[in-house]
């Protein structure tokens, strides 16, 4: 019917949830996965940017990692997340990084 919610679907249906801009918020994701109710048939498309700005890039990783042993993850490779990359290229592309909220990647454990 046309007031379905997407999370009510019956299980019979594979849902495609795509996730962009994680940027280290582990709680927001998590908030995120809860909310449309994550289901183990799921397909989970994360658009890149999971790391900066935000407190737990460790836990974001570490959280997809998990969620690839046990669902259908594709992971693509956001701007900030090359960016994090090309730090390892020279004090230039470090600077860049670390300007772009690479401190708070850094900083998370």
């Amino acid at each position: 019917s046309p007031t379905s919610h997407a999370a009510d679907l019956g299980p019979h249906m594979t849902r495609h949830l795509a996730i962009g801009d994680i940027h280290g918020c582990f709680d927001a994701l998590r908030s995120l996965c809860d909310f449309v109710r994550v289901r183990d048939d799921d397909v989970i498309v994360t658009l890149g940017d999971y790391v900066n700005s935000g407190p737990n890039t460790n836990a974001v990783v570490d959280w997809l990692l998990h969620l690839s042993a046990t669902r259908t993850l594709k992971s693509l490779r956001g701007n900030h997340d090359i960016m994090m990359l090309n730090a390892r290229d020279g004090a230039d592309e470090y600077r860049k990084w670390i300007d772009v909220g690479g401190d708070a990647t850094l900083r998370s454990s």
